[in-house]
């Protein structure tokens, strides 16, 4: 590898046509300061003007230097159509209990237009995987499949319009159905229990029948995918999910599904669009939302990003449209993404930022309902901070969509019955330190760490892939851990950053990744696990990573003693303080000079329950 020089971690600024639909400042509806404040990424009065878009350098979030190596990879398949997806990835990978394996992805083998893209397919018998297949199942062009099982075979569901299945596990497939159900839509993502597929779907059109911009639609077939449901974009309207209350502006792969019973559970992304949550209980007859988090803008559709209406542009939060969803045993659902930073100073159009937030993978669950950044980088070379090449720059193409350091995060949880039942994964792609090719820009592997107290604490990183002068991109993993205590992963890796189908690079040969990482030996007893009830009330930490005063700004409904206490990875306590609170806001600072830098838990308990935030001590 050609040594190059090296960048700190920051946050430098890729522009991009979007949102072409402007608005002007005063038709902005503009949400409470107090809220809007609380997601702007500066603090209140130091908004960043246009001449100034520079980012301060970040400290690397995770300083651990723990690299475990995976079972030995096995190439099942390969590709020169390596555009996998346009950001959050489907489930291509199938684990059965009695050992054998399918996987899909979208294949080619032309050099260029790749008239002959279509799914490809491989299974494992037990033993050994069949040969390396040359064509595609289909008998028309499509592409991102979605691979599922369901009670007579599995279901590949693809863009545009297209449904084949087979009878089991490496068994041939049959005539190709044109799905009319789905209107022409694009980018499905499927999910399926018993002979039930629950299907989603995007487009990059408006919606007549609900206003939306470039909506989700659901559908469901409980045929096996014989039939489907004409799907609608109109399926949580009863649930606010409406244009009423959002621009419904997301696009083709921003978005994720999965169920578990008869609960099923739909993450919708966008990149300026509340990050919502739509959940059935009765396999998708009904539905609830939950806005997991508010963009600071409601149903922005293009214009000045000011967010507190004091006229100046806001550099705001939002998402790179890269998503996980998992609903577990019990029907509680647990949500990954990714962030970005974004900034219109004069409604001339958006701009992101991209690397000064994506140190971590944002976790979620609909049960604690705290939003937990986890850290995903390694610092290998234990000097403090994050070194990179020179991808982020906007000067080439080798970035995926609007994603900077980390993205792809895919979750999974442990099956019934298992030590693990109750354990959560996360699989995820991120830049490698230093592993750069010959004009310094930057490799991807592939990492998985899990938690076993729904993300109070996490486990040590795992560098899967754990490749040099290689790209791993794009990794897929079932939704459940079965008894076996492995974590089945399938991704493609090829010798070139970015994507030949783009114009990162020339057209290539990449190979299709199959590996298994045991889980069965972390400790999933749940050591640190906060087993309190969760108290009624609201913490924000501010500056937030910080390195010598963390100050907390406590909401309670009313007045109580309470102790703060400070909590590490570990689940050490690190820090105790006896607090009077007083119905309403208050104030408190806690000195976290003298601490290692790292991520730590602050929790707030009072007669019995506990609320928690989290901090990043650099």
């Amino acid at each position: 590898m050609k040594k190059v020089s090296t960048l700190k971690l920051m946050a430098l600024l890729c522009t991009v046509p979007f949102l072409v639909n402007g608005q002007s400042a005063s038709r902005l509806e503009i949400r409470n300061s107090a809220q809007a404040s609380k997601f702007l990424k500066i603090e209140a009065g130091q908004e960043v003007p246009v001449v100034n878009l520079a980012q301060a350098p970040a400290t690397v979030r995770n300083t651990s230097k723990t690299v475990k190596r995976s079972a030995t990879a096995t190439i099942v398949g390969n590709t020169t159509y390596d555009l996998q997806s346009n950001a959050a990835m489907p489930r291509r990978i199938i684990a059965y209990p009695n050992g054998k394996i399918s996987t899909v992805w979208t294949g080619s083998s032309e050099a260029s237009s790749w008239t002959d893209r279509g799914t490809r397919y491989n299974s494992f018998d037990g033993t050994t995987w069949g040969a390396a297949p040359t064509a595609k199942l289909e008998s028309k062009r499509v592409g991102w499949g979605n691979l599922s099982a369901v009670t007579g075979g599995e279901v590949v569901v693809c863009h545009v319009n297209g449904v084949t299945t087979n009878t089991g596990v490496g068994t041939a497939f049959g005539a190709t159905r044109t799905a009319g159900e789905f209107g022409g839509l694009t980018w499905p993502r499927t999910a399926s229990v018993g002979n039930t597929i629950h299907a989603i779907i995007g487009t990059s059109a408006g919606d007549t029948e609900t206003g939306f911009l470039a909506p989700v639609y659901y559908g469901k077939s409980t045929d096996g995918g014989a039939n489907f449901d004409t799907v609608s974009a109109a399926f949580g309207v009863a649930a606010g999910y409406d244009s009423l209350h959002h621009a419904g502006d997301v696009g083709g792969d921003s978005y994720a599904i999965d169920a578990n019973g008869s609960t099923v559970a739909i993450l919708i992304l966008g990149t300026t669009e509340d990050v919502v949550l739509m959940k059935s209980t009765d396999a998708g007859a009904t539905w609830t939302k939950k806005i997991i988090r508010e963009f600071p803008i409601a149903k922005y559709v293009g214009g000045i990003t000011d967010a507190n209406g004091d006229t100046v542009a806001d550099t705001l939060l939002g998402v790179t449209s890269n998503g996980s969803v998992v609903v577990d045993n019990n029907g509680a659902v647990h949500v990954a993404f990714c962030d970005l930073l974004v900034l219109d100073p004069d409604g001339a159009g958006l701009s992101v930022f991209l690397t000064a937030t994506s140190d971590y993978i944002n976790y979620w669950n609909d049960t604690d309902t705290t939003l937990i950044q986890v850290p995903t980088l390694l610092d290998l070379n234990a000097n403090g901070t994050f070194d990179s090449g020179s991808d982020f720059t906007g000067a080439t193409l080798v970035r995926y969509g609007n994603s900077g350091f980390t993205l792809n995060p895919m979750l999974s949880v442990g099956a019934t019955g298992t030590a693990w039942a109750n354990g959560i994964t996360l699989t995820y792609c991120a830049v490698a330190e230093e592993d750069t090719n010959d004009v310094g820009v930057d490799f991807r592997n592939i990492y998985i760490t899990g938690t076993a107290d729904h993300g109070a604490n996490w486990f040590d990183i795992v560098n899967v892939s754990q490749t040099a002068n290689q790209e791993n991109m794009f990794v897929t993993v079932p939704a459940q851990i079965g008894a076996d205590g492995k974590v089945h992963m399938q991704w493609q890796q090829d010798f070139d950053p970015g994507n030949a189908v783009q114009g990162a690079h020339a057209s290539s040969v990449a190979d299709i990744i199959y590996d298994a990482v045991d889980i069965s030996g972390w400790n999933w007893s749940g050591v640190g696990v906060n087993n309190t009830k969760k108290l009624d009330a609201s913490i924000v930490a501010y500056p937030n990573p910080t390195s010598d005063f963390a100050n907390l700004n406590i909401t309670m409904n009313n007045a109580s003693k309470a102790e703060v206490k400070l909590v590490n990875m570990l689940g050490q306590t690190v820090r105790t303080m006896s607090v009077e609170l007083t119905a309403g806001s208050n104030k408190v600072a806690m000195n976290v000079a003298d601490l290692s830098a790292g991520l730590y838990s602050v929790v707030l308990t009072s007669n019995g329950q506990s609320a928690t935030e989290k901090i990043m001590v650099k």
